[in-house]
């Protein structure tokens, strides 16, 4: 069997067991499942996707702990496995981005240039 097709395996059966501990969790979400070759990426997204996220994210880190753990049970199989509510994650990064492109500009002049 191919990497592509055991990474597509492993996919599938991550957003299954993403779903089972949401619907024990009592949380009405649906899960979308991607991967591009490196990562699997879960997003979940729904009414109340608040809940799925926790406070700073920490119901997050731990879904996706969680999820890890019991997908990739044999030691190094495990590839890089991304639990998301909504874009969290990339939001935050995001308001990373703005506050220190904020903070550069005042300690460096409005002439700086950054990624």
């Amino acid at each position: 069997m191919s990497d592509q097709g055991a990474l597509g395996e492993k996919r599938e059966l991550a957003a299954k067991v993403l779903r089972d501990v949401l619907e024990r969790m009592g949380v009405d979400a649906e899960v979308s499942a991607f991967d591009d070759g490196e990562r699997i990426i879960l997003d979940a997204h729904g009414s109340e996707s608040g809940l799925v996220i926790g406070k700073k994210g920490a119901t997050l880190d731990a879904l996706q702990y969680l999820v890890s753990r019991i997908v990739f049970k044999k030691p190094g199989e495990a590839a890089t496995l991304v639990v998301d509510a909504e874009g969290y994650r990339g939001r935050g990064r995001t308001r990373w981005r703005i506050w220190r492109g904020g903070w550069l500009r005042r300690w460096c002049g409005p002439d700086v240039r950054f990624r």
